[in-house]
Formats: C-alpha cells, sequence, structure tokens
C-alpha cells in the first residue's frame, strides 16, 4: 500500500472566502511541491457534509488538518473518529489585521480542533502555524511528511531479537508494544540456533574493503585461493550489506565493480542492503545513471533522518565501547 498524504481545510462559509481561497490555492501548490503523495479536496470543507464526503474517499498515512476559516470541534471530531494516523494540525496566519473582522479567524478554530485531539488522540499531534509562502512552514511540512513516510515504510516490517532473556529477567511485551505503536514494526524474538538451521549466510563489510577484494583478485599476480573464494562468495552469500557506500575513491573500476555487483546479485535473487550518506543526486554524479537507475528500479530507499550518533553519544561523554 503506498503512502497517502491527506490535505484536510475544514471551515465554514461564514468568513472572508475569497481570503480563504487564496490560502487553499496556495497550500494546494506547496503540498504538491513537497510530495507526490498528496490527496486533495476539489473544494474548501466549508460543511460537515462536505467534510465526511471527502473522508469517504480517502485512506490517509498523515492528515494536514487546516483550518482555511473557524471551524468548531465537530470537525476535527469527524476525523478522529475515522482515522488513527498522525495528525499535522495547521494554522494559517490573517491576511490582514486592519481594525475589522477577523477574515479568516484560523487560530480560533485551531485551538477548539488541538483541545479534540487531546482528548481523544492521547494529545500527541503536530503544529504548524503561519502562511503557505512562509519558509519555516514549508520547512515544517517538508519535516513531517518524511518522517510520516518513514514510518508508513515500516509499517509491515518484522525485526528480530536474537535471543531470550533468562526467565524471571524479563521486563514484558513492553518494547514490543512501543515499537508496533509507534512504527508498525513487529518484534519477533528468534534463538541463535533457528538461524544457524536456516542456513542464510550473511557479510558485512564497508564498501572500502569490498572494492580492495575484487581490486586484488583483479591486478594482483599472486592472488591466492583464499582472495578468490572472498571475491566468489559476496556473490553467492544469502545477504551482502554494503556499508557507507562513497567514502571509498570513486573511479571506472570502482563503479564498474558496484554495478557488477547489484547486477548480479539481482540475478542470483540474493538480498542486498546498502548504506550512504550521500544523497540520491549525488551517488548518480558518482557511480553513474546506469548504476543509479539499477538501484533505484529495484531497491527500495528508506531514508533516515536524525543526528549523527557518534558525535550525540561523545556529547554525552560515551566512548566508542559505550563507557563512561
Amino acid at each position: 500500500m503506498s503512502f497517502q498524504a491527506a490535505y484536510v481545510p475544514i471551515g465554514v462559509g461564514t468568513f472572508h472566502l475569497e481570503s480563504a481561497q487564496l490560502e487553499f490555492d496556495k497550500s494546494v501548490r506547496l503540498l504538491s511541491s513537497l510530495t507526490e503523495d498528496g490527496v486533495y479536496p476539489d473544494r474548501m470543507l466549508l460543511t460537515l457534509e462536505d467534510l465526511k464526503g471527502f473522508l469517504d474517499r480517502i485512506s490517509p498515512d498523515l492528515i494536514i488538518l487546516q483550518n482555511i476559516t473557524f471551524a468548531n470541534a465537530a470537525y476535527a471530531g469527524e476525523v478522529l473518529k475515522r482515522f488513527s494516523c498522525p495528525v499535522l494540525l495547521w494554522t494559517l496566519r490573517e491576511p490582514a489585521i486592519d481594525g475589522g473582522r477577523l477574515r479568516l479567524n484560523s487560530l480560533t478554530g485551531a485551538y477548539s480542533a488541538a483541545n479534540t485531539l487531546r482528548a481523544f488522540s492521547d494529545g500527541e499531534f503536530e503544529y504548524v502555524f503561519g502562511s503557505p509562502e512562509e519558509e519555516e512552514v514549508k520547512t515544517q511540512l517538508a519535516a513531517a511528511i518524511r518522517a510520516a513516510g518513514v514510518k508508513s515504510g515500516l509499517r509491515d516490517l518484522k525485526m528480530a531479537a536474537i535471543g531470550h532473556t533468562p526467565q524471571g529477567f524479563g521486563f514484558g511485551r513492553a518494547l514490543d508494544s512501543e515499537l508496533l505503536k509507534a512504527f508498525g514494526v513487529t518484534l519477533e524474538a528468534v534463538e541463535a540456533r533457528e538461524l544457524i538451521e536456516r542456513c542464510h549466510s550473511v557479510v558485512y563489510l564497508p564498501a572500502v574493503e569490498m572494492f580492495e577484494i575484487f581490486s586484488k583478485e583483479r591486478f594482483s599476480y599472486d592472488s591466492t585461493d583464499e582472495e578468490r573464494d572472498r571475491s566468489r562468495y559476496l556473490m553467492e552469500c544469502d545477504l551482502l550489506i554494503i556499508d557507507d557506500l562513497g567514502t571509498e575513491l570513486v573511479n571506472t573500476f570502482t563503479t564498474s565493480q558496484l554495478f557488477y555487483v547489484i547486477n548480479e546479485r539481482l540475478n542470483r535473487k540474493k538480498g542486498t542492503i546498502i548504506s550512504t550518506n550521500l544523497p540520491v543526486n549525488e551517488m548518480r554524479d558518482e557511480f553513474t545513471d546506469r548504476v543509479m537507475s539499477r538501484i533505484i528500479s529495484k531497491y527500495r530507499v528508506i531514508p533516515l533522518f536524525g543526528e549523527d550518533i557518534r558525535i550525540q553519544m561523545k556529547l554525552k561523554g560515551y566512548t566508542a565501547a559505550g563507557s563512561l
């Protein structure tokens, strides 16, 4: 099932609808520039009937609930009755303050929606305040959409924990339930003996080391049988994990070998995991369109966000071994 971010602009028809329509159009343009997976109503949802009709047609993984004008808590309540996915509440800045009646009164509507969210959604939701043309709004919306996309991609993932805690020393199933609630990830405990019996072979190595293995086999006149076996085993193992791709010296040899590894293992239907700090455009520049075409079309790309764990551990006073 593909990811879906739903834009839900709620309001009532008693405010300045020309101003609201302008904000609606700008919001749709902004969200369309941030994701290809957005769904949008044809018009502002200014009645509960309009809202219900739109909600009937969507299956969202993220709801962007925007008070296009003031709307009472019944609108947010209708959304929460139907969906349990993450919600981002978006309040619009007043387009003009001239001493007259507020044109949108989005902030008051958001106050009602926020109280409903706190009461019926464990009090957890993201909040954005500002107009669609503001850079900070764009940044916050983009981050929320990316995070929801990652969570959606993890929904059917199973994570294996090798071994069990001794009887009487376990801490219940708290970790299992937290992973399931936060990410949709199922945690399964498995004994090391079971893994051995299944006979799945896994090789983990940095990209630099992998290319050194291929280089010795190709260019060394005195390469040993062991070195040739290592090169062959990289093609035959059930799972190959290539870490830190892009840290090696990139040249025609490494590019051709990377293509060979990817293509050969795909043909053999063998699993491969590649980690890199390079964004897609830089990978294309480094390894050519031919290599990236294989990766983009055949691999599942999972973007990871957050602070560098090594820096965070250093700041907290931990050494590489994890001690103080």
